[in-house]
C-alpha cells in the first residue's frame, strides 16, 4: 500500500489506459467521467472513504472512466494482492465493496436510461416525416 497526493484538476487515472491498482480516497474529492464523442459524461463525485479502480484490479481490463481531482486529495493505492489479503482477513470488506459496486451499477443504469431517452427524443424531434 502506498499513499499518494493529487492536486486539484490533476488526473488520477485516464479512461482506456491500463491499471493494476485501486484507490481509496483518504481526503478530498474526485469526479468520475467518461468521454463519448469528445463530450464528458459525469458519472459520480466520490469523497472520503470512497474507492475506485477496482474493476481493472479484479478483471485486468483497461480503465472504464477518467478520474479527476476536484480538490487536493490524498489516496491510498492498493494492488490486487493487498486487496485479496485484506478481504481474507476481513470478509466484511468484500460485502461492503459489493454493496457499493451494486449501487454504482444501479446509478449507471439510471444514466444509461436517461441518455437513451435523450437520444430517442432527438430522433423524434429531428426525424423526417
Amino acid at each position: 500500500m502506498e499513499k499518494r497526493n493529487y492536486k486539484k484538476t490533476e488526473l488520477v487515472c485516464r479512461e482506456n489506459t491500463a491499471g493494476e491498482e485501486m484507490y481509496i480516497i483518504l481526503s478530498g474529492s474526485v469526479k468520475v467521467y467518461k468521454t463519448v464523442n469528445q463530450d464528458k459524461i459525469d458519472l459520480a463525485v466520490l469523497g472520503k472513504d470512497d474507492f475506485f479502480g477496482e474493476l481493472c484490479l479484479l478483471l485486468g481490463c483497461p480503465r472504464t472512466a477518467t478520474v479527476e481531482a476536484l480538490e487536493n486529495c490524498q489516496m491510498l493505492i492498493i494492488n490486487k494482492e493487498t486487496l485479496l489479503n485484506n478481504i481474507q482477513e476481513d470478509p466484511k470488506l468484500a460485502r461492503r465493496m459489493l454493496t457499493r459496486m451494486a449501487k454504482r451499477i444501479k446509478e449507471s443504469n439510471g444514466i444509461i436510461t436517461r441518455l437513451e431517452g435523450e437520444v430517442s427524443s432527438l430522433k423524434i424531434i429531428y426525424s423526417a416525416d
